[in-house]
């Protein structure tokens, strides 16, 4: 999908971790003026609900909206457009919506499996969009809860 400079889109990025060959993938809201309004990553948490850049199995995966983030942006970063158009908007409520029953499920961070990229696997299910593998990203394809995502999946 091209960019469309006067449609909402709905992109998918990578973050190349350093010295690694693998990548946080995540999420992002365009609006028609290419401005990034929202993002939204699988995170690691602690018992202190503090967001860790890495996890371990003591800590917990969450859903996090960064709408300020710049903390995950590259030069010649990665990425693909997965929507576009009136819809996006839509798409992303509906994940918004699921955030809290998604973060409620306590699962813990797994390195290797569930992971931010299985938050970035979710939550394309739930918007329904085209999930791009965008590098070496483990966990992508694990989807945190179908049940979750089948109640909140967004149906155009």
């Amino acid at each position: 999908m091209s960019y469309n400079a006067e449609a909402w889109q709905i992109e998918a990025r990578a973050f190349h971790i350093p010295f690694t060959l693998y990548v946080h993938q995540f999420w992002t809201l365009v609006k028609p003026d290419g401005k990034i309004i929202d993002q939204l990553h699988g995170m690691a948490v602690d018992g202190q609900n503090r967001l860790k850049a890495v996890g371990t199995p003591l800590h917990r995966i969450q859903v996090v909206s960064l709408p300020d983030s710049t903390l995950s942006a590259q030069p010649n970063q990665s990425r693909a457009v997965c929507a576009s158009g009136l819809d996006c908007r839509a798409r992303w409520q509906a994940v918004l919506l699921a955030m809290d029953e998604l973060n409620a499920l306590g699962l813990r961070y797994l390195l290797f499996r569930q992971n931010s990229n299985s938050v970035f696997q979710t939550v394309g299910e739930i918007m329904n969009v085209h999930i791009p593998r965008l590098g070496i990203a483990p966990g992508l394809g694990e989807i945190l809860s179908q049940d979750i995502v089948n109640r909140h999946k967004y149906l155009f």
